[in-house]
């Protein structure tokens, strides 16, 4: 949960301003969670290339080309659908780390 410096409302960690009272978060912040938001579509595209490669090795195996361009198919979305889920996870770390810091600042604040 991230706190709105506006407001003070909590809302959750991939939204890009307060629901509350509309306040955008910091740039910083908006351009992890579009990143994010990005791996998210990518690993759904990997995701259907890999089902579709496998569905053509089974179902189109007696054409040749058909059989090449699946395995193919199937075997680069593995490695691409890993990574993707690499660089999100490490994203998501990232605004972890700057949602804690904000808590910090805005502690610090409210001491003050």
């Amino acid at each position: 949960m991230t706190q709105c410096s506006n407001c003070g409302r909590n809302f959750r960690d991939l939204e890009l301003e307060c629901p509350h009272c509309g306040e955008d978060v910091d740039p910083e912040r908006a351009e992890i969670i579009r990143e994010i938001k990005n791996l998210e579509k990518r690993r759904n595209y990997y995701f259907g290339i890999f089902i579709l490669g496998m569905f053509g090795i089974w179902l189109l195996h007696f054409i040749r080309l058909v059989l090449i361009g699946a395995t193919v198919s199937s075997g680069l979305a593995i490695p691409l659908g890993i990574y993707n889920i690499w660089k999100k996870h490490k994203a998501e770390k990232k605004l972890k780390k700057i949602s804690e810091e904000s808590e910090e600042r805005l502690g610090s604040d409210f001491d003050s």
